[in-house]
């Protein structure tokens, strides 16, 4: 182009190789890799004042000019990849050393041509990091390629790859920081750019010579081969856990092998994302393949979504119920409503796909309150027509708590169908607790002050278990049937100690996924008081449900009978004491629950069964069936604990029992059965074992055993089953003290003088040599459990340990104190000469 006689392309084309903004270089392509040339660009980039200072601190070479550890793998990679392209085209990254000795990081560009007189050279274009982001898509905050970049270097790669037989498989690996915008919000923008930053670093340090992209956000996409993506994401996953600190953030992984390399690059990365998102919401996986099934999900996402509204309005969705029994009582206890996509074209849709595709969608409350509706409607039509109804309980979604007041919402549907609230338990899973507790736990305190209750699903199947019973309140717990799955001792004793701790801190509890008698057996041994599961029934239809209650006869529980069960939710069933929970009920005993312990004590007095020890007691012929029904008549008037001892089969027994709850007629206790006697035939038994079996039962019939060393003034309890337990419950001296102390607070005040008397120390001694089984025995009234006084037998015996006295100071009620023996007693007395 010639202007006013000015050869205008010959200026700028004279000037093009000092004004780009990047470096040239030009370089033979033989043995000496002699550089020919190199603009101002990257003289100056070198810290260099001319071309000549340029070669002395490269040596005139491009060899030279590369960092000495990156020499091997530049020069094999621009020979790889120029063997492979017609174009002669290569791209590779490396660092150098500048005049001053620092380091940089390039990238470049190289096209080997022939050029006449000159031979083979290379004609190459430099980019640096601090201004390629500048010039082509390159990520300002990391430095990574941005993403039209790498789709353009990862067609070029993926093409120079199909021409070569010999190059490795490649994959695309897809890499998502779940939970990322909270991590944001908790710790602000700034944090969460440095975090960015360190998982840049992390990735390009692990895949040096791969491509590398920040696509959005905290998404990156990095294209290596295969073996590499595989053998290097252990170490990623370590190093970016170092990054981590108390927030739930969780890097998945997605891999796409590339099994056809004319594959659109765009599809590629799409197929890779697609398995990261599969794994979006399972805590315990990290890694995962692209498989063909997954496009299939796709489609199906897509047939969930934009058909979502036709299925609620023609009822394509339906809800079932499944049975939730009472382990004690084997009651209907209630059932869970769960929603099921019947679709006409496609078939039964399982819960598993569409409910995560619909929370994902933000159209997850639209299902759970079209699934509390038809629960309120299908009472109404109940109640209106005379049935019996069973308490339901239903899910909320963790969306629920932010589109709205999701109170309000249920309340309105209640409302509209008079449904009772404590009809209806709601149910919401433990992973809606990660985040944004505030806003959750002000919905949950309104529901439980309204009167219902509130459940937590899935319990062990997130993050933070602990956490959440620490800051929520909960009436019941619903165990994780993933618990269940792998039936090992591992998964018992987890169980058991869930179950322990609920009971602690108040929390009833609920085993879900219970499938086999074995589990169910076991499930009911350990005190959890509910059951769910294919054992009792899956999910079905309303009518179903209604012919598996009928055919199976299960009574359903009402309100006030779920409050009388629920009382022994207290109770811990994995005792060592020989324990037994029973119904009371018009002069009639009947067993819930008996414990091993309590079966093998009674074994030890000839009784094979519960049924014949109900058989036994109920039979008013005997006099231990009239004894134990007018204590348990005693029981049920006072509430109180209490306890009895008495003989049967020649064994000495102690029989105690705690009263627990009311429903009419009916009542719950807890009792204790306990064979205090140390029978025959002990020498054919293990006698350690024996020994210390009888040793743990004898405890049982004493309120208190102490050792007294008068020599060093103290005092050490062994066995303390009393009130004064709050005074004396560890080793204490000032015996003194200790005795006005013990008067004043449990000695009725009529014998406190004579018990003052009966424990003077200065005459023990002798007393105790005077008696002809070297024991002082003495019978007081001593205030109870129940705070009241009872005749107790004061027992102090002498006991001789390394040539030392001690006196073993004992406790124990007296049969004066049992009406079994003062009736008779009394008669007896009354009927002697001047009795009355």
């Amino acid at each position: 182009m010639i202007l006013a006689g000015v050869d205008v392309t010959g200026t700028l084309l004279s000037r093009l190789t000092e004004n780009l903004p990047g470096g040239i270089l030009i370089y033979r392509d033989d043995g000496t890799k002699e550089i020919l040339y190199a603009n101002p660009w990257l003289i100056r980039v070198f810290g260099c004042s001319s071309f000549e200072d340029f070669l002395e601190t490269t040596g005139g070479s491009f060899d030279v000019l590369v960092h000495p550890e990156d020499r091997g793998r530049v020069g094999k990679d621009i020979r790889d990849q120029i063997a492979g392209s017609p174009e002669k085209l290569d791209f590779v990254n490396y660092r150098i050393v500048k005049k001053d000795g620092s380091v940089q990081r390039v990238e470049e560009f190289g096209h080997r041509v022939f050029v006449p007189g000159v031979g083979a050279v290379f004609y190459v274009f430099f980019l640096d990091n601090d201004t390629k982001y500048k010039i082509y898509d390159i990520d300002s905050l990391t430095g990574l390629p941005g993403k039209t970049r790498f789709m353009q270097h990862a067609a070029m790669t993926m093409a120079m790859a199909s021409l070569d037989p010999k190059s490795p498989p490649l994959a695309f690996l897809y890499v998502n920081i779940h939970n990322f915008n909270f991590y944001n919000l908790r710790n602000g923008s700034e944090r969460g750019n440095q975090f960015l930053i360190k998982m840049a670093e992390v990735l390009r340090k692990h895949f040096p010579n791969s491509l590398v992209s920040r696509f959005t956000d905290d998404h990156f996409v990095v294209l290596s081969s295969l073996r590499s993506v595989e053998a290097l994401i252990p170490s990623i996953t370590g190093r970016i856990h170092e990054l981590y600190d108390a927030s739930h953030l969780d890097v998945k992984f997605g891999i796409y092998r590339v099994e056809d390399l004319h594959v659109p690059v765009e599809s590629a990365c799409g197929m890779a994302q697609m398995a990261c998102d599969s794994i979006r919401e399972l805590p315990d996986q990290h890694i995962c393949f692209y498989s063909s099934d997954m496009n299939e999900k796709k489609i199906l996402r897509g047939y969930i979504i934009d058909h979502f509204r036709e299925a609620l309005e023609k009822r394509w969705i339906q809800v079932y119920f499944q049975p939730v029994i009472r382990t004690v009582s084997g009651t209907l206890a209630s059932v869970e409503a769960l929603s099921r996509w019947v679709d006409p074209s496609r078939g039964m849709i399982s819960p598993g796909l569409f409910i995560p595709i619909l929370e994902e969608s933000r159209q997850i409350k639209k299902l759970d309150l079209y699934v509390l509706e038809e629960v309120c409607r299908l009472y109404r039509d109940q109640v209106d027509h005379g049935k019996t109804v069973v308490p339901t309980s239903f899910n909320l979604s963790r969306q629920d708590f932010f589109l709205g007041s999701i109170y309000e919402d249920v309340e309105k549907i209640r409302k509209r169908y008079q449904v009772p609230r404590d009809m209806l338990y709601v149910e919401v899973t433990e992973s809606t607790f990660v985040h944004e507790g505030d806003i959750i736990r002000r919905e949950i305190d309104r529901f439980r002050r309204a009167g219902y209750e509130v459940w937590m699903d899935d319990f062990g199947s997130g993050y933070s278990s602990l956490n959440t019973l620490k800051d929520y309140c909960f009436d019941e717990i619903k165990i994780d049937m993933a618990f269940l799955s792998k039936f090992t001792e591992k998964s018992k004793d987890i169980i058991k100690a869930i179950v322990r701790m609920a009971k602690e801190i108040g929390m009833h509890t609920l085993v879900e996924g219970v499938e086999t008698e074995e589990q169910m057996q076991f499930v009911r041994s350990i005190g959890c008081e509910l059951i769910q599961g294919y054992y009792y029934g899956r999910p079905m239809p309303f009518a179903e449900f209604k012919h598996t209650w009928r055919e199976r006869g299960w009574n359903v529980e009402t309100p006030a009978i779920r409050r009388y069960y629920g009382a022994i939710g207290s109770v811990d069933f994995l005792t060592d004491k020989p324990m037994a929970v029973v119904e009371f009920s018009r002069n009639r005993l009947h067993y819930l629950f008996a414990n091993p312990e309590y079966m093998e004590t009674l074994h030890s007095i000839g009784i094979e069964s519960l049924e014949q020890s109900e058989t036994y007691i109920n039979s008013a012929a005997t006099p231990i069936s009239k004894g134990v029904v007018n204590f348990m008549e005693d029981i049920i008037q006072s509430r109180a604990e209490k306890s009895m001892t008495y003989t049967e089969n020649g064994q000495y027994m102690k029989l105690e029992v705690r009263y627990m709850a009311r429903n009419g007629l009916n009542h719950l206790g807890v009792i204790h059965l306990s064979n205090i006697t140390i029978h025959e035939g002990l020498d054919t038994l293990d006698t350690k074992g024996a020994l210390d079996w009888v040793t743990r039962n004898l405890f049982y019939l004493y309120q208190m055993v102490t050792l007294i060393d008068f020599a060093g003034d103290t005092a050490v309890p062994l066995v303390m089953n009393s009130p004064y337990r709050k005074y004396l419950f560890q080793r204490e001296q000032d015996l003194e003290f200790q005795l006005r102390q013990y008067t004043d607070v449990m000695i009725y005040p009529d014998d406190r003088k004579r018990f003052m008397e009966f424990n003077d120390r200065s005459s023990l001694f002798e007393r105790a040599k005077k008696d002809p089984y070297g024991t002082i025995i003495g019978c007081f009234r001593t205030l109870g459990n129940d705070r009241k006084y009872h005749w107790d037998i004061h027992s102090i015996l002498p006991v001789r340990r390394k040539g030392k006295i001690y006196f073993l100071y004992t406790v124990r009620s007296s049969p004066l104190d049992e009406k079994d023996f003062r009736k008779p007693l009394l008669g007896l007395l009354s009927s002697l000469p001047g009795g009355t």
